[in-house]
């Protein structure tokens, strides 16, 4: 039990990931830039899934951090 919540607890203080090095994460509706290539971010999604009760966090991530660019094309 101690460690669900240790897990619960680190998941917690890590957060949804923003950016990348290559630039900013986009929502659903988003604009991606043709010079990089995006993928979706599971980290992100797990994040979301886990909180889906606050109903906040989920969408904060399905509108501005579900795809994160990962590379050049």
């Amino acid at each position: 039990m101690k460690l669900i919540i240790a897990s619960l607890l680190a998941l917690c203080l890590v957060g949804c990931a923003g950016r990348t090095e290559y630039g900013e994460c986009i929502g659903i509706d988003g604009h991606e830039n043709p010079k990089y290539e995006y993928n979706y971010s599971v980290r992100n999604v797990v994040i979301g899934t886990i909180f889906f009760e606050t109903i906040i966090v989920p969408a904060i991530v399905v509108f501005s951090e579900l795809k994160c660019p990962v590379g050049t094309r």
